[in-house]
């Protein structure tokens, strides 16, 4: 859960910016 919730909240910021570092969001 604890390694979960950063990954969630990565998910969900990348999908809101998903133009600005979707590569980074999404190979990080």
């Amino acid at each position: 859960i604890i390694n979960a919730v950063p990954a969630i909240s990565l998910l969900a910021f990348g999908i809101f910016n998903r133009g600005l570092v979707p590569g980074l969001c999404f190979g990080a």
